[in-house]
């Protein structure tokens, strides 16, 4: 019954989803919605290779109910569900407030790049291990905290736009150095992380070029999409050497193989959310996934974690249910995926407005495999300057 509940019901469920709702929208293998739905369902999968040993302190109950494993899928079923309407390119013009935006970031994608680097090489010498050690047991980064360091990280926070206007630039065939910053700026996260011993930056960094690639490809050159197709294998070597490298750092010394470690991260996603589900009686209230809001209305509280589960990753779908409950956890659900399609159908035949809503929600939704990433206080500012900056990007003129 463990192996059924862990792999048969979320597994099946997601895939016979994407399967139908690919058929009905005709969509292809390369839409957003496929691939982030094929990543969810490899989580749902990878459960089964979980071990169990690796969360002891979690209930004998977690799989006991069926009905919180159909809850789980639903939700993730319709945060998706939008996505499947978004469309790629058919008339390219360019936007007056995106050349702006491109030449205004510069000096600052400059600055936090050259900022970010030395700790980025401080990160990588000092070795994954005593990195995640420092900032987890005794609250030690090796970013200083000061102002420069906040406005170095949430310039980097922008790297997915980064990436979208690197292509978008291309397109335009916009002068050599845009370009070259844009593809700079892309990278900024990646360095960032180095800071952390993350492993997640390079994961990011190829996600946040797949939807820009696939909503320009109409109107890309052969030539173009030749040279892309000629980068895979190497990107893809140097990402699984720089994941491997910070892998083999972390878990060598774990009685879990590194390989179950790395199928653990997307495994427990499941698990994790029924046990939350079965555990949790406190809640948050917006403090931890919502800081920004909470210190706007003056009545932010640092949140401390004592539970195992209340760390572990239990996709976007776990932190959504720790803010208040299932009540918040349904009117997102309604609220936040109805929203995004109303305002994807709206601003459809703009071909430059649209785009920027779908880049925040397709990263919402692929980065939520793990938890909400943009529930941090630099996160809810970048969901707001987006939104902010989608509205001015509907009304501003378009050149051809």
């Amino acid at each position: 019954m463990d192996l059924l509940f862990s792999l048969g019901i979320p597994t099946l469920s997601l895939a016979l989803f994407a399967a139908a709702v690919k058929k009905y929208c005709k969509i292809t293998f390369l839409h957003p919605f496929v691939w982030i739905s094929a990543l969810y369902v490899f989580g749902a999968a990878s459960n089964v290779f979980v071990a169990r040993s690796d969360f002891k302190q979690f209930s004998d109950i977690a799989y006991s109910d069926i009905s919180i494993m159909f809850v789980y899928v639903a939700v993730i079923a319709i945060y998706l569900l939008p996505i499947s309407s978004f469309k790629p390119i058919k008339i390219a013009k360019r936007n007056k407030l995106l050349d702006i935006f491109s030449k205004l970031s510069i000096p600052f994608i400059l600055f936090s790049f050259f900022y970010l680097v030395p700790f980025a090489v401080i990160g990588i010498t000092t070795g994954a291990v005593n990195v995640r050690f420092d900032l987890a047991v005794h609250g030690k980064s090796i970013l200083p905290e000061t102002p420069l360091t906040t406005l170095a990280v949430t310039v980097a926070q922008f790297h997915v736009l980064y990436a979208f206007l690197f292509v978008y630039s291309y397109v335009f065939n916009a002068r050599k150095y845009i370009k070259a910053m844009m593809f700079l700026g892309s990278l900024l996260y990646l360095i960032s992380s180095f800071s952390f011993a993350a492993r997640d930056g390079f994961i990011w960094l190829v996600m946040s070029y797949v939807y820009p690639l696939w909503f320009f490809k109409p109107a890309l050159s052969a030539s173009a999409l030749a040279l892309i197709k000629k980068s895979v294998v190497p990107v893809a070597t140097v990402g699984l050497i720089i994941f491997s490298y910070f892998t083999i750092q972390r878990f060598s010394d774990r009685e879990t193989s590194i390989f179950g470690m790395i199928i653990s991260y997307f495994g427990q996603q499941p698990l994790v959310f029924v046990e939350t589900i079965k555990s949790q009686s406190e809640f948050y209230y917006g403090d931890l996934r919502f800081p920004l809001v909470k210190m706007m209305i003056g009545d932010f509280s640092p949140v401390v974690r004592l539970s195992q589960y209340e760390w572990s990753f239990g996709t976007f779908v776990k932190d959504l249910y720790s803010v208040n409950g299932w009540g918040f956890l349904i009117a997102s659900t309604i609220c936040i995926p109805l929203a995004t399609y109303v305002a994807s159908r709206v601003t459809l035949r703009f071909t430059n407005s649209n785009p920027i809503l779908a880049i925040l929600y397709v990263q919402m939704a692929y980065q939520g495999i793990f938890y909400f990433r943009l529930g941090t206080l630099i996160g809810n500012a970048y969901i707001l300057v987006m939104v902010l900056f989608w509205m001015l990007t509907f009304i501003s003129p378009v050149r051809k």
